[in-house]
């Protein structure tokens, strides 16, 4: 806890030896450093605070050396939160200020910037007195405060703050060391010495007047120019300066080299290129280091020469520029590539300083050039640190500034260089030979575990990394063979098993003649730093992002508001403010924002407070954009406004998707809204679940349920749980991040099953492993319906389409589809067959090609005329034409044509039939027709003449019988007219004889009327009989059923005459139910008597036979219809007994009528070979 202590307490921690060494260090009001802006960069970053400074302590006001993310330059000491804070050398946080008993009431708590996050950490010099504070502040609570980690980092950078100090002053008494050996100040007169103090306690580079006495005694005015040499830290190392004859130099033309003595010599004595030129910037003198640097043999022949000739094309403009600073009088400096005499390049720092002639103006130029080489090839190697950083041991606390230090001791005394390393040193050191075998070392032992004497020669390289090891010893052995200072980083394994990174550094140590004894060296714990500087390098990056892309507006102003200056306003608005409005670029605001920018402009000059505006701004190309102007105030020590100071930043692309941003999220709340949709987070770590509204709507259940993944997969369908589980609820992440799925879920109030679609996407920490489960979920039970629905639809319309493809192709009319212009643009697989082409031959040509001439030239003039006049002839209707193969044969064919439009075009589909073969068989079917028509009427004549001779021989015998009576009769009688009368009677008698004998005759020609019998397949003389028979029954609507056995029996028969006694029962049966409401006729075929007959059976639904027609139903002219002569079921009874069958009928008046008849059945064996007998009765032989 802190004191509570009042201003009154007097800081007797902050003593006047600390204020006197950071004055003899010369850091108190110098410039921005970058060495203790890192620090103040990297404790920022460490301890996540937005602010953070390096600030050390002067006489009453605390003074602010380095500072992150806030303004402050100095602050009164009785007002210092620090001074309050750090009353121990320890350190100290404070997780919000506005809380502390003490500091609430601080103005930095309760006015701006609201500062509640305090921690800050002592700088403490080598002697023990607290020379200022390293601390980080926020404008944000932290109750937690700072980790055991930060604590500790911070107080290693406050270690590292009190080492660049140590450095410096390390620095300080080396050149303080060299200048007394050189005995320059013996030089300097009086004048000159009151010239050096202040230019020791100077900024930057200042040029000086004195005057320096000569040899012989004889003083003469000179003009000094000091620059800064800065180390490769960019620390200032030294001061060099050159000190030239002022009434030689005038009228900038006489070459320094024309004066020989000390100048010259201290001159070739300088490790740095030293250069005049004159006010055209040609070159005049250029000491002995630029010539050797240079490689320059003869200096008469590059003198005069254009100064910025010597430098790299893309580097002179740099040149040009800073000759042009330094002719008003400003010095300047810039680094760019030098071109030697041999072609070789030389990288140089080069410092530009006007020499000043009585009258107060520049009468030459003095450049000084530096060859950074060395430092750029340090610079090459490891990024992490440099060699001549100081180290900061975060585990240990250990604060080392060894590689700068150590190379000095080694060099000031070489006899004690070791122990006099062991003893400046905190780190580990060691000392090789000058092969690089490890000789001697302390605190080697204690930090990896390893003895000594596994350490000597290279076994120390046993503790190395092995993915370092190699490259480590590469490495060692390039710095022993370069025989220069260098320095390496690898990791160590410690004796936990641990790996650090360490960096070490080795320096050579020579003996008079230059060759090199030993090395000596130190190694340093860097692991914590390399972990820091990587947070650094990350955040140098975004820094550097965030400048380089800024494209703000700065501008100045009076205490009044008045514009004074600014810079960016001819790249953003074309040109400069004007100054006479408040603020002085009104004028550029857009007319419906001026009003209000000026309002609380004015409002903010009043209250001197900072204000922040968002207005338009005309831009360059005369379009407004939306800009953010902040101002802060500047005040005195009276707290009186100075001026104000701003920026101007481009939002409008920003303010642009900001607009469209809120109006997506506008579309998309109604989104939500309207469509239910849900949204869920699932937090993996923790099992947590948070759902919106719509996501318990989508569930069932009320919004205050308590929700786990339990509960949801528990209203999940049971056969999608599983699969739901593993993608929603597991913790291991999966191919992919993103996911989603559907399912089905029991909703908890309605238990109605409704379809959900969810998408999602697993959230990675840094390690990779999944912490979160975000997404959306959508009831979808509509859509997935209608999808159902759709399939279901498809697969119909699939279906439909499959069986429709399997009728058109197996259909036997041939369809061909066209256009309307003729062009085939279907040809389906009949029509292959028909016409005899391949699909592929024809599709894309003109149909009328499928048609003999004369068609094929009348077809356009079809088409044109129905295109013209839409009259139709044969669309719609039938018609018989030709057509012709692929092979030039025509045949008949019966063709229908249809129309269809689709998508503006129109289609004609042709069904196409080929009728030669039902022309032959109508020409058939005639001729079958002929024949038994004629064997119908040969039967029936001879029935008839059977029946004639039958009944006629009768009469005929009792006429001849008669007659012979009366001849008996005339023999007894006498006359003359008797025997004419007997003649007569015996002539007529003769004459019945005669006639008797003619009938006898005709009987016996019609029983040797045998016809001609064959095998039969008994099913197809049905077919063909039901063909004839049954011409005209459908129009009737009588329907028909054959029942007919598979195994197809055969018969030897009469085909002819048995199709005549089908037919004869097939019509009559027809005829029969002429008046019947459902006619029904049953053809039936059964195999009887043990398969040697088949049985042939005619139904019909008739109104049945009368019983007295029934019983003499086959005697000729019998019939019970009102026209016919009643022979023929007497015939039908003869065709089948003449051939070994018989035929009944069975029925009853008002039932149906079924006529049997039976015909001898024969196998297959009895065809192939027939018994002797068998053949002759059946009429097989002559």
């Amino acid at each position: 806890m802190l004191p509570d202590k009042t201003k009154d307490v007097q800081f007797s921690v902050f003593n006047t030896d600390g204020i006197t060494t950071l004055r003899q260090l010369g850091i108190i009001n110098t410039g921005p450093d970058p060495a203790f802006d890192d620090i103040a960069q990297l404790a920022a970053d460490i301890c996540r605070c937005p602010m953070a400074a390096v600030t050390f302590i002067d006489g009453e006001r605390q003074w602010f050396k380095a500072e992150i993310g806030c303004s402050f330059h100095d602050v009164p000491l009785d007002s210092s939160i620090c001074a309050r804070a750090l009353h121990h050398s320890e350190t100290v946080s404070i997780g919000d200020l506005s809380q502390h008993p003490v500091l609430k009431t601080h103005s930095h708590v309760t006015g701006e910037p609201h500062l509640r996050f305090y921690a800050a950490a002592p700088i403490v010099s080598e002697d023990g007195a607290i020379l200022g504070s390293l601390c980080v502040l926020d404008t944000a609570p932290r109750p937690e405060t700072l980790t055991a980690k930060q604590s500790k980092a911070l107080s290693a950078l406050s270690r590292a703050v009190t080492g660049e100090l140590s450095l410096r002053r390390l620095s300080s008494e080396q050149y303080a060391r060299q200048s007394d050996q050189e005995g320059c100040k013996d030089l300097l007169t009086g004048e000159t010495a009151s010239f050096i103090r202040p230019l020791e306690e100077a900024e930057g580079t200042r040029e000086g007047f004195s005057r320096l006495r000569h040899h012989p005694g004889d003083d003469d005015r000179t003009s000094t120019c000091p620059r800064p040499l800065h180390d490769n830290r960019t620390l200032e190392e030294r001061q060099v300066a050159t000190s030239v004859d002022r009434s030689a130099m005038k009228g900038g033309r006489k070459p320094l080299s024309e004066h020989q003595g000390l100048g010259e010599r201290l001159l070739d004595s300088f490790d740095s290129c030293v250069m005049v030129f004159d006010l055209e910037g040609h070159l005049r003198y250029m000491n002995q280091y630029g010539r050797t640097t240079m490689a320059v043999e003869d200096f008469a022949k590059i003198e005069g020469c254009p100064w910025s000739d010597f430098w790299a094309s893309t580097d002179r403009q740099s040149v040009i520029t800073a000759l042009e600073d330094a002719k008003i009088g400003k010095p300047a400096e810039f680094q760019a590539h030098v071109a030697t005499s041999l072609g070789a390049t030389t990288w140089w720092k080069v410092t530009v300083s006007p020499i000043m002639n009585d009258d107060e103006k520049p009468g030459a130029f003095l450049a000084v050039a530096r060859d950074p080489g060395e430092i750029r090839e340090i610079g090459q190697g490891p990024q992490r640190t440099k060699a001549s950083d100081p180290v900061v041991d975060f585990t240990s606390g250990i604060q080392s500034d060894a590689p700068l230090s150590e190379q000095r001791i080694a060099r000031a005394n070489p006899e004690g260089r070791f122990p006099a390393l062991v003893e400046a040193s905190t780190a580990i050191v060691w000392r090789v030979d000058s092969n690089g075998s490890l000789l001697e070392s302390r605190g080697w032992e204690e930090y990896t575990g390893q003895s000594p004497e596994q350490s000597r020669g290279s076994g120390w390289l046993a503790t190395v990394h092995p993915d370092d090891r190699a490259r480590t010893a590469e490495t060692w052995k390039n710095l022993i063979s370069s025989k220069e200072l260098g320095t390496t980083e690898f990791r160590v394994r410690l004796p936990t098993g641990d790996h650090r990174w360490v960096l070490i550094t080795c320096i050579p140590v020579t003996d008079p003649l230059g060759e090199v004894r030993e090395w000596i060296g130190t190694l340093n714990d860097i692991h914590e730093q390399i972990i820091a500087s990587e947070h650094s390098r990350v955040s140098e990056q975004r820094y550097r992002a965030l400048i380089e892309t800024n494209t703000a507006i700065g501008w100045r102003a009076n205490a009044e508001g008045i514009y004074t200056e600014g810079w960016g306003w001819r790249e953003f608005c074309g040109r400069e403010p004007t100054g006479r409005f408040l603020p002085g670029w009104l004028d550029m605001i857009h007319p419906e924002d001026r009003e209000q920018a000026t309002s609380v402009w004015q409002k903010a000059i009043r209250e001197k407070q900072p204000v922040k505006i968002v207005h338009r701004l005309l831009g360059i190309f005369g379009a407004y954009r939306w800009v953010f102007c902040r101002a802060l105030p500047l005040f005195n020590d009276e707290n009186e406004v100075l001026e104000w100071t701003g920026t101007i930043s481009d939002i409008h692309d920003r303010r642009i998707a900001e607009d469209k941003l809120r109006a997506s999220e506008e579309r998309l709340r109604l989104a939500v809204e309207t469509t239910g949709l849900g949204i869920w987070d699932f937090n993996i770590l923790t099992g947590q679940h948070q759902l919106t509204p719509e996501s318990y709507q989508i569930l069932g259940i009320a919004p205050d349920t308590k929700i786990s993944s339990k509960t949801i997969l528990g209203f999940v369908h049971p056969h999608d749980r599983d699969r739901i589980r593993s993608i929603l609820c597991a913790d291991e992440v999966g191919d992919a991040l993103a996911y989603s799925d559907t399912f089905r879920i029991r909703r908890a109030d309605t238990a109605e099953e409704r379809w959900v679609a969810v998408t999602g996407r697993t959230v990675l920490d840094h390690d990779g492993k999944p912490v979160r489960k975000i997404g959306t979920a959508q009831d979808i039970t509509a859509r997935k319906v209608a999808e159902i629905a759709l399939k279901t639809s498809k697969d119909k319309l699939s279906r439909s389409e499959a069986h429709l493809r399997s009728i058109l192709e197996t259909v036997p009319d041939a369809m061909i589809v066209s256009d309307e212009k003729g062009i085939i643009r279907s040809f389906s697989t009949t029509a292959e067959h028909v016409f005899g082409y391949r699909s592929e031959e024809v599709i894309g040509t003109n149909v009328k090609f499928l048609m003999p001439l004369p068609y094929r030239k009348q077809h356009d003039g079809f088409i044109s005329r129905y295109r013209s006049s839409g009259e139709r002839r044969i669309i719609g209707s039938g018609r018989i034409a030709v057509a012709q193969r692929k092979d030039g044969t025509t045949f008949p064919m019966e063709v229908q044509v249809g129309e269809m439009q689709w998508e503006g075009e129109r289609y004609f589909t042709a069904f196409i039939r080929d009728l030669t073969e039902r022309q032959d068989t109508e020409m058939r079917m005639q001729e079958l027709q002929a024949e038994l028509a004629y064997m119908s009427r040969l039967t029936a004549m001879g029935e008839m003449g059977s029946t004639l001779a039958h009944e006629i021989n009768q009469p005929l015998t009792a006429i001849a019988s008669y007659l012979k009576g009366c001849g008996l009769i005339l023999d007894r009688m006498d006359g003359e007219q008797v025997e004419m009368l007997r003649l007569a009677v015996d002539e007529a008698a003769e004459e019945a004889l005669r006639a008797g004998e003619v009938i006898r005759q005709l009987r016996e020609f019609v029983a040797r009327g045998e016809s001609e019998h064959r095998v039969e397949d008994l099913q197809r003389l049905v077919e063909e009989a039901s063909a004839l028979g049954l011409v005209g029954a459908k129009e009737k609507g009588v329907q028909v059923d054959f029942d007919l056995p598979s195994e197809r029996p055969q018969v030897i028969v009469n085909r002819v005459q048995i199709q005549q006694v089908l037919i004869n029962l097939l019509r009559n049966a027809v005829e029969a139910m002429q008046d019947v409401q459902n006619p029904f006729l049953t053809i039936r075929v059964r195999v009887v008597q043990d398969g040697t007959m088949v049985q042939i059976s005619v139904e019909d639904t008739g109104s049945g036979i009368p019983p007295e027609v029934l019983s003499k139903l086959f005697t000729p002219f019998t019939t019970t219809k009102k026209s016919g002569m009643g022979v023929g079921l007497s015939i039908c009874r003869t065709i089948v007994e003449s051939h070994g069958g018989k035929i009944w009928v069975d029925s009853a008046p008002g039932d149906r009528t079924t006529f049997h008849f039976t015909l001898r059945h024969i196998n297959i064996e009895e065809v192939i070979s027939p018994e002797p007998d068998e053949v002759e009765s059946s009429g097989l032989t002559e």
